[in-house]
Parts: C-alpha cells; structure tokens; sequence
C-alpha cells in the first residue's frame, strides 16, 4: 500500500504522526510523511520517504502575528481569526503541495490543519483517515476541548459546541481551498459529509486519560497515544549527565514549541517556585531559546534546547509545562507529575482533564499564575503520594498500549475493504 501521512502543525503534532508513519513502514507499506520543512531531518532519520510542504511553522510562530496566536488563550474563535491571518500567506502553497504530494497515495491521513488532503483523497477516490491529538469528536459527553467550559454545559448542548467550532474552522478555511483546487466546496460544515459517510477518525488520546465517548460511531477509533520507539543509541551530553547525577531528581521546566513573550515571565515564575522548594531545574529552551536571559540559569539550573522526553522526564521529579498533547502524553508514560501552566488551544482541556482524574493539580492560566500559586502546585505535585501512585499505575498501563499498531491496523482493514 501506498499511504500519505499528511501532519502540519509544530512537533507535539508531528511526532505521533512520525510514529504512525514508522509502524505502518515497519509492515511493508510504502510511507510518504508530507510535513513542514521544519521536520524534514527527523523524517529523514527514521528512513521515511519525506515530502515537503513548503513552509516553516518555526518561522510563521517567530513572527508578532505567531506570538499573538500563541497568547490568545483558550478563545477559539479568536484562534481561528489569528491562525487565519497567520497562515494567509502560505495557504495556497500548503495546498498545493498536499495536493501534490497526496497525487499518486492508494490512501491518505491528515491532521487537522491537514484537512486539504481530504479533498485530494476525495477527488481521487481512495480512503481517507482524518487524525487528532484531541477528542475532537462530535460528543455529548463534554463541550469542544477547544473552550473553556471544562465539562460544566449539559450534555444537549455538549455536541453543539464541536459542531460549531467545526463551521467555525471549515468557514475560516474553505476560501482558500476552493480558490486554490478550483473545485465547488460546501458552504455549510464539511465535517457533517463525513460522519454520514462514517469515514474512519483516528483519535490518538489514551481512553485512560480521557474516556472515549459512549455516542462515538464505531468508525471514531481512540487508539491510545502513539509513539515512537525509545531511542537507545542516545546519550546525554557529559554536562548533563553529571548534572542529573549530583543531587535529588530535579524538576524540568519547558514550554515546546512556545514562542512568545510570555514564557520568559512564566520560566522567571516557575523557576522562583522551584528554588522556593530548594530544588533543581532542567530547562528545555525550545522554540523560545532566543527569547531568554540565561544569566538566571545558576548552578542550580542545567539549560539546553532539547531532550527526549522518554530519556529525560523518567529521571525528573515534576515537569512544569504548557500543557501540549504530546508532552502531557510523555509526563504519564513517564509516571511524573505535571504542573501545566496552558497558552492556548487544548492545553487547558488537558490539565484539567488531569486535575479532574487527580492525576495532577489544577492547571494554571495566565490569570491564576503567580509564584505563590505555581509553588503551591509544583509543592503539591511533589510531595502527594496518592498521586504519584496513581501516575505510577498508568505508566504501566499507558506503556502496553500500542496506539499506532492499533491505527495501523484501522488503515489497513479500511483499506483491505475498499
């Protein structure tokens, strides 16, 4: 089988897709990853055939317009607005090479900002597999994870909300598909042709984190997180090693792909919370490594730009983060507390969901964060034992999920059948 793996995003969007790509490679099937010129060299050493789409996410997010996106909370149809005016310049272009890229695939997956391979599938006739971090699955089991109403709407109103914030993103979108596949698109919600088609979604959540919904179609698959096979051939520079060595488990300290103002006040934050503790930081620069002032890093901090998160979260005492899907994924494999402190998007959605299962404290957004409040949270995430028990039992279970083998096998049913 031919299959196109279509993920546009930032790296908590592109590493499970990463992963996907690899089982289904593994199982013979010719993989092509079309993804973001900022992913290319990853794709490259995992041995998969890599398709450019001909933009940067690093770059679009380094620009005032990406700092505004990232600061806009958890407002969704203020996200759409901003994530319009952000990608109106590359839109076409990103089109055009899914189009292109999708052009000879026996099938096709995408990620939500993917969504102009479903039109190429479509046209082509070939299935087709959208795929979420998220359960963005209509529901009546809670609101959109895209709005701040954390499960408190009644259940009637619950599916309404995913069914707008759907119309919401396909009317933000369908101008620039349309003019640029020179096709008639609909003007009312795409998403509606697709469940009455029942075209397979692929959800990669851990029903143990966030259960999957009674009212899900049997075409809705929650597969479980998927990700990449540990690395064992890596080593840790010699600096950091010797850092972990020389006392206690620290606390890791890092917001992704994050590129704003606003992690600079958040890192001064957490960093006074983590000494108030009299403990130790590694902190994880970054896509906002040229934003920080390193004369605050003392002995008592070791910084750097990246570690993997399977090497590096087992060996720390508590991560302090933004709350992405992928990172909220890596801390529970990891079996260690997060305290998340969300920007925008489903960050909020994933530390209350947390909070919720008493997998970890409260989330803190910009108008609750403080030194007071994250110390008290890092406090607790550190000495609560009751929770780290808890966090220990899902490790365990979270690391015999296969949710890539399990969509693996979703595709190649669908396919089969076809």
């Amino acid at each position: 089988m031919k299959i196109a793996i279509v993920a546009v995003g930032t790296r908590g969007d592109i590493q499970p897709h990463l992963a996907l790509a690899s089982t289904l490679r593994a199982r013979g099937h010719a993989v092509s990853f079309v993804a973001p010129l900022d992913f290319e060299s990853v794709a490259l050493a995992l041995g998969l055939t890599y398709s450019p789409i001909g933009i940067s996410i690093r770059s679009l997010l380094d620009s005032e317009d990406g700092a505004t996106l990232l600061d806009c909370g958890r407002r969704p149809l203020r996200f759409l607005t901003l994530l319009r005016k952000l990608a109106m310049p590359v839109v076409e272009r990103l089109v055009t090479h899914v189009d292109a890229a999708c052009a000879d695939s026996e099938a096709v997956c995408y990620s939500l900002l993917g969504l102009p391979a479903y039109f190429s599938a479509d046209a082509r006739r070939v299935p087709c597999f959208s795929s979420s971090m998220q359960p963005l699955g209509r529901t009546s089991a809670f609101p959109s994870p895209l709005l701040p109403l954390n499960g408190n709407t009644p259940k009637f109103l619950n599916r309404s909300t995913h069914v707008a914030l759907e119309q919401a993103f396909w009317h933000a979108f369908r101008p620039f598909i349309k003019r640029t596949l020179k096709r008639s698109l609909p003007v009312w919600n795409i998403y509606s042709s697709l469940y009455a088609a029942e075209r397979p979604m692929l959800f990669a959540f851990s029903p143990l984190i966030v259960p999957r919904p009674p009212d899900w179609g049997p075409w809705m698959h929650a597969t479980g997180y998927w990700t990449l096979p540990e690395n064992t051939a890596w080593q840790p520079a010699p600096a950091l090693a010797d850092f972990l060595a020389s006392g206690s488990p620290p606390v890791c300290v890092g917001f992704g792909s994050m590129h704003t103002p606003r992690v600079v006040e958040r890192l001064r934050l957490a960093l006074a919370a983590v000494r108030t503790l009299r403990r130790r930081a590694i902190v994880l620069t970054g896509w906002s490594d040229d934003l920080l002032d390193r004369s605050q890093f003392g002995d008592d901090v070791y910084a750097t730009e990246a570690v993997p998160h399977d090497w590096l979260f087992p060996r720390v005492a508590a991560v302090i983060h933004h709350g992405g899907a992928g990172t909220t994924a890596a801390a529970c494999r990891a079996g260690v507390p997060s305290v998340i402190l969300p920007f925008f998007f489903d960050q909020a959605f994933w530390g209350y969901s947390m909070h919720q299962r008493s997998l970890g404290p409260a989330p803190l957004p910009r108008n609750r964060v403080s030194a007071e409040s994250l110390g008290e949270a890092l406090r607790l995430a550190l000495t609560c034992d009751a929770m780290r028990a808890k966090l220990g039992a899902l490790s365990v279970a979270l690391r015999r999920e296969d949710g890539a083998g399990r969509a693996a096998d979703v595709i190649e049913r669908t396919v089969m059948r076809h």
